[in-house]
């Protein structure tokens, strides 16, 4: 009897390969409170997209052999159950039995001790072709920009019309073949790695071949080491962007094959995780070097430090800056697992307001992407602060602007029937517009709404201030 550390269901259909999987026993499917990883693979074994949950419990069998469902700590549960070795012969086992019987299969497998059971295989059921349609963006001020993870994403930008493209992220092309980067430096092959990134680059670009578009080097996850071949076992050691420059090889692969791909539409090359003035500056160097000084150079915003630093980022002349909220949330307050209300702490938003007014002063473009782009609290703030762009899944675009459309009127009440319901946002708005009394001492807001709507008018009364005078690397 096979008492599987992970396992799932394989289905062949339209030609890709759905996997789900869990950890644990099978059984653990047919549990609500467990909702399993989803992966799709193309016919050639590319992931082509990758949705990882936090399943929370696993079934398990004791040694009598009863079924036990335990509950799982959130450094597992989170964890992405499938290696991509693993996925890849699934996949491969799939297309298999598919070809076996003369039609689409769905097999149920078993992992144990590193080795693939395949428990059953039946026909699989016929589902239908997605027809989901993407609504357009709606207009507003405030820029939005479409973020790319997979093909499927990148041609419903093409169909909402997107105006601007970013950020593309490298790693997701990265990933789909399963070998880190090192892999290549240390087999001499770095040519092979840059026809990689350079052919899918040409497909992104040839599709949308006047649209603006942002590229983010290369930033793993931890979770995703695990499953490249060649990966360093202390990568955890350097942050992103310190270890293009450590290798600096395999960074001047990844520039040319951008600058191969992109011969009449340039894209603005974005460093992760920057956390000092001297990275930049080698970054234009090799950039130099390279004879690519006409290229575009931004960063991310993931480090307490670029907000501390931040008149002299701008003076480095990079042209925008992007904020990773999830992880400047984790580095600034110390933990593993930041939630949407740790975004959006008093820690992370000051940070941010500081970060922006300088921005401005300057004139680097400002931007925003991740999951934190669709709490309304934070876009409250970020339109307050007067944010120039939002970057969002095509998927999302149409309700995210319907929100920043909303904020930038005002908060226009809509027509509506009802009088006393009438009143009552009437009532409510004028609350929402009467000024808090204002001082010099630090406010003492603990509460994100609290804070965010008396911090614009705190700071630009300190500003106008004799003490704003004084250098404070916080106001």
């Amino acid at each position: 009897m096979i008492n599987s550390e992970k396992s799932g269901t394989a289905k062949s259909q339209n030609k890709n390969i759905k996997i789900k999987s869990i950890f644990g026993l099978g059984k653990g499917l047919s549990l609500e409170e467990i909702t399993p990883d989803k992966y799709l693979l193309s016919q050639n074994f590319e992931i082509l997209e990758e949705k990882i949950s936090d399943k929370k419990f696993k079934v398990t069998r004791t040694a009598s052999g009863q079924s036990k469902t335990v509950s799982l700590e959130p450094e597992e549960s989170t964890k992405r159950t499938l290696k991509t070795h693993e996925l890849k012969q699934l996949a491969e086992y799939a297309l298999k039995l598919e070809e076996y019987f003369q039609s689409p299969q769905e097999i149920q497998f078993a992992i144990e001790n590193n080795i693939t059971y395949i428990l059953q295989t039946k026909p699989a059921t016929k589902e239908p072709l997605p027809q989901e349609e993407i609504l357009p963006i709606i207009p507003t001020k405030t820029q939005i920009k479409i973020a790319i993870e997979g093909p499927e994403e990148l041609a419903q930008a093409k169909e909402i019309h997107a105006q601007e493209i970013g950020p593309i992220r490298l790693e997701k092309i990265i990933l789909s073949k399963g070998k880190h980067p090192l892999f290549y430096e240390k087999n001499s092959t770095l040519g092979e790695y840059k026809t990689l990134l350079k052919e899918n680059l040409i497909k992104i670009t040839s599709l949308l071949p006047e649209t603006p578009m942002q590229i983010l080097l290369p930033s793993f996850e931890e979770e995703d080491l695990s499953n490249l071949a060649g990966s360093p076992k202390n990568h955890s050691e350097e942050t992103k962007i310190k270890f293009s420059l450590s290798h600096p090889e395999i960074f001047k692969t990844e520039l040319r094959a951008i600058k191969e791909a992109s011969k009449e539409n340039k894209p603005e090359i974005i460093l992760p995780q920057v956390s000092s003035v001297k990275e930049i500056t080698k970054t234009y160097e090799i950039l130099k070097k390279l004879k690519m000084e006409d290229f575009a150079l931004g960063i991310t915003v993931e480090t307490p430090s670029i907000p501390i630093l931040i008149k002299d980022i701008c003076a480095t002349k990079i042209s925008s800056i992007s904020f990773n909220t999830k992880t400047l949330a984790k580095l600034t307050l110390a933990t593993n697992n930041p939630t949407l209300e740790d975004e959006i702490s008093w820690a992370v938003l000051k940070q941010i307001s500081r970060t922006l007014r300088e921005c401005k002063s300057q004139g680097v473009k400002t931007s925003i992407h991740g999951e934190s782009v669709k709490n309304p609290e934070m876009l409250k703030f970020l339109i307050k602060q007067k944010i120039d762009s939002i970057s969002t899944k095509p998927s999302e675009a149409n309700k995210i602007s319907n929100l920043i459309q909303r904020l930038e009127t005002n908060f226009q009440i809509e027509p509506i029937n009802n009088k006393e319901e009438i009143k009552r946002e009437l009532e409510e708005l004028k609350q929402a517009e009467a000024k808090p009394t204002v001082n010099n001492q630090q406010p003492t807001a603990t509460n994100p709404e609290e804070s965010t709507e008396s911090f614009e008018t705190i700071e630009q009364a300190k500003e106008d201030s004799e003490e704003s005078k004084k250098e404070d690397i916080f106001s």
